[in-house]
């Protein structure tokens, strides 16, 4: 691609540059979460089928699943922006994210990696383990499509969990993942003879929405939840101070006087002790900082 002048070259790199290294990251990162953790759900299974290979999932079933939670995660990778223009202008360290591979790194992989297991072992205990004796009394599909509602509407909370901010299109392709995925099984149920009524008797239990819509849901975001703020308070990330940064009063003076500076309203000082005004003391600081 051409730029048309070098000074678009600063927004590109800064702003966008760094806007679509951290969606298509997480975007990278949650497709191998997910499919980790449809595919450890099937491992732990074995072991309650000696083995042998058998899938609690109608075969349709198991297909839909990446069809019905492609959509969210497509318009996260599209629309969302973790740190505003503004901010990412005029703090280029932000720019550090990317060209330091802070998201794509081996540690940030294995990370999440170690949560794909979790998600799963939280999956199959909660699903395998405590309803096991209540699956004597369904069949292998209606047991399995409730594994599977849980795991999808867990892995929807995940979406909506590193988000940073919502559109309509996000809310909409959140909404029509949901209701899509229980309107693709019942069509399921209407038009596969192995799957025949399946849907209409899973939806007749009330374990489906106490077990499935709620509790493992819940169960599973809560590691999300307790890791991201156990790291937020003892052990921060860089991304999450810019973000603080930016709720500060300390950016908005920042901002402010990077704008004068742009204007030329303000003559820069040799060194931040030569000012006497303490935004002028702040703006000089960073401009060091920077270089």
């Amino acid at each position: 691609f051409a730029i048309g002048e070098f000074k678009f070259l600063r927004r590109l790199l800064l702003v966008h540059g760094r806007w679509n290294y951290v969606r298509q990251s997480k975007v990278f990162l949650y497709s191998m979460h997910k499919n980790m953790v449809l595919t450890m759900t099937l491992f732990w299974f074995s072991f309650f089928t000696a083995v042998s290979g058998c899938s609690p999932y109608e075969s349709w079933v198991y297909s839909a699943f990446n069809f019905i939670l492609g959509l969210p995660i497509i318009f996260f990778g599209i629309l969302d922006r973790d740190l505003s223009a503004d901010f990412c202008l005029s703090l280029p360290q932000t720019y550090s994210t990317g060209r330091t591979n802070v998201l794509l790194n081996i540690g940030s992989i294995l990370q999440w990696i170690g949560n794909a297991m979790m998600y799963a072992v939280v999956v199959c205990l909660m699903s395998y383990n405590v309803l096991f004796p209540t699956f004597y009394f369904l069949d292998l599909y209606t047991a399995g499509t409730i594994v599977m509602i849980g795991l999808v509407i867990a892995l929807q909370f995940k979406v909506m969990f590193f988000h940073h901010q919502w559109s309509s299109y996000q809310i909409h392709s959140m909404l029509f993942s949901f209701y899509a995925m229980f309107l693709f099984y019942m069509l399921i149920a209407a038009s596969v003879d192995d799957y025949w009524n399946y849907a209409i008797m899973t939806y007749n239990e009330p374990i489906t929405w106490l077990w499935g819509l709620f509790t493992v849901p819940f169960t599973a975001v809560f590691i999300d939840w307790f890791a991201y703020f156990s790291r937020y308070f003892l052990f921060p990330t860089q991304e999450m101070i810019y973000r603080e940064m930016e709720k500060s009063e300390e950016y908005d003076d920042l901002n402010r006087l990077t704008c004068l500076s742009a204007q030329g309203s303000y003559r820069k000082p040799k060194h931040p002790q030569d000012s006497q005004d303490p935004h002028q003391r702040l703006i000089a600081q960073r401009e060091i900082e920077m270089t």
